[in-house]
């Protein structure tokens, strides 16, 4: 995510910043007006790649080390030979998986609407 942000800081227009400084835009304004607005697309894909890679680390730790919740009785599942509630286990990791990047998606067609090239 900091990434990201890093880049989309400073994949801003050079341009842009002489219009700030020509209309004399405070330091506060030109983060606001300015460099918020135009990272926001960089913002909310590192947030999204991050959400992703945190959920997947999230299924594979409770996977591998837990002793309570999806990931344990799935592996208790596995042992025992119940492949229904395996399928159901994966289930839930994914429509909860796909819920969470439906959510940010909302996130970004809100806050980028107004940009002429978002296809969302």
């Amino acid at each position: 995510m900091y990434v990201n942000a890093f880049l989309g800081i400073r994949q801003v227009d050079n341009k842009l910043f002489e219009v700030s400084r020509t209309l004399g835009f405070s330091r506060y304004k030109r983060v606001a007006r300015l460099i918020l607005p135009s990272a926001t697309p960089q913002i909310l894909l590192g947030l999204r790649t991050s959400l992703a890679v945190s959920w997947i680390g999230l299924v594979v730790a409770e996977l591998i080390g837990s002793t309570s919740g999806i990931g344990f009785l799935i592996n208790e599942a596995k042992q025992n030979g119940q492949p229904e509630v395996i399928f159901v286990g994966i289930l839930i990791f994914a429509i909860v998986g796909k819920l969470l990047d439906s959510a940010v998606k909302a996130i970004e067609r809100g806050t980028l609407k107004w940009q002429d090239g978002y296809k969302g």
